[in-house]
């Protein structure tokens, strides 16, 4: 994602990411420092201004994005989950999405400025999460709508909508919130395998009131995780459709092609998560993975350890995702997404 922040406008980029909350850059440790051209020099704008910890809105230290007073200064850090971490001082400046004509303008956009780990990313990251310092709530409080759409050809860009112009369209299901974390939370009660359900307790979906447990929707995670209770009552039930799997590289569930001998690659298992009020069938291309050179037909969907599910981005290919964060509602469409050149 782009976009132009300070004064004068300089271009910065994020991955946007409705895990997590906190917008954040890398920024220039010191004026004179040598950085690359995705860093945003914030000592060249007239508008950026260091966060002061006299500032409790602003410097929120209650909140679960990692921000703390050190030394006067408003800090923040952010985990990952390979052991990596950014960290560094919390700043606002004048954001624009067009310095050129009609754009969507934050005055005074809260974001982090990363000096501590410059080889984390090569770009920032755009927090879309459930919380007050997420890009979208920063746009507007009021209407902090938003959509996107991503296709399956990874060799184009996609938009992400803001505000009126979000598309909210198809079948609606309840968003839940943890104030215990960023996540958008959703009301699963259960999978299907080929329209049958998995023999799992709607329970194991349901959120806790600590936010450890649950299934979320995470734009920043590249594949759908499974908690070990659901993914082995994925694994079962497709183990009586289709016998034993077997495990091939980072691939949990494979199965050969000889397993097909008349439907051959066109038969792949469909994965149904039924929400509450609706369901989505998973687009199969972005659920299987077909590996020629051994010829097996590979699960794209994966297990953890967690106790909270994680639907990714993968399987929401060509699945436009509104998400009304007022009113607490996810929207989600099967459509042919827009794309466009890099």
């Amino acid at each position: 994602m782009k976009f132009y922040l300070g004064t004068p406008p300089r271009p910065v980029y994020g991955g946007f990411d409705t895990g997590s909350e906190l917008v954040w850059f890398h920024c220039k440790e010191n004026p004179t420092s040598v950085t690359n051209m995705s860093t945003f020099d914030q000592f060249k704008s007239s508008t950026y201004r260091m966060i002061s910890c006299k500032d409790e809105y602003m410097c929120d230290t209650h909140t679960s994005v990692g921000i703390r007073c050190r030394s006067k200064s408003c800090e923040f850090v952010t985990e990952y989950v390979d052991d990596t971490h950014v960290e560094g001082v919390m700043g606002y400046d004048l954001a624009l999405t067009n310095p050129y004509g009609e754009s969507l303008a934050i005055p005074d956009l809260m974001f982090g400025c990363n000096t501590n780990n410059p080889t984390r990313d090569k770009v920032g990251l755009i927090g879309g999460g459930n919380g007050k310092y997420s890009f979208p709530k920063q746009i507007s409080l009021f209407d902090p709508k938003f959509s996107y759409c991503i296709s399956n050809d990874v060799t184009k860009t996609y938009e992400i909508k803001f505000g009126k112009e979000a598309t909210l369209t198809g079948n609606a299901t309840q968003v839940l919130k943890n104030n215990n974390t960023p996540f958008y939370y959703l009301n699963v009660i259960g999978i299907k395998v080929n329209g049958k359900h998995i023999f799992v307790s709607s329970t194991e979906f349901q959120m806790s009131s600590d936010g450890s447990k649950g299934f979320i929707i995470d734009s920043g995670a590249t594949l759908s995780y499974l908690s070990p209770k659901v993914f082995d009552g994925v694994k079962y039930e497709l183990e009586q459709q289709l016998g034993p799997p077997q495990k091939y590289w980072i691939y949990d569930i494979c199965y050969p092609l000889s397993r097909f001998p008349k439907m051959k690659v066109r038969f792949k298992p469909r994965i149904t998560i039924v929400f509450s009020e609706s369901e989505l069938e998973l687009p199969i291309i972005g659920t299987w993975q077909w590996e020629p050179r051994f010829e097996l037909l590979c699960l794209l969907i994966r297990r953890t350890d967690d106790l909270t599910s994680t639907l990714g981005l993968t399987q929401l290919w060509d699945v436009n995702v509104g998400h009304d964060p007022v009113n607490n509602m996810l929207y989600l469409s099967k459509t042919d997404c827009p794309t466009h050149d890099l």
